[in-house]
């Protein structure tokens, strides 16, 4: 299947046209968990995707959304929300 992306992208910026639409963030999930793997692989074999994949990665909506948290330690005091009704 990322042969087939790969061939789209060929054509155009995003996978239905030139403009991004819900199908890029529908697929997004499985290539970048793909790329995950290796990314040095998946980069060096599939350069549009690859682009394409930095591409909307480099979003603002993307990074704010993808926000990396500290791993959780059991020794160490955590925070309480609390929710008024």
């Amino acid at each position: 299947i990322l042969d087939k992306y790969e061939k789209v992208l060929e054509r155009s910026r995003y996978i239905i046209d030139n403009k991004i639409s819900l199908a890029d963030f529908a697929i997004l999930p499985f290539v970048r968990q793909f790329a995950n793997v290796d990314i040095n692989w998946f980069n060096s074999n599939y350069f549009y995707l690859s682009i394409w994949l930095k591409k909307i990665m480099d979003f603002d909506v993307f990074i704010q959304i993808m926000k990396k948290f500290e791993v959780w330690d059991e020794n160490e005091r955590g925070e309480f929300i609390i929710f008024d009704n």
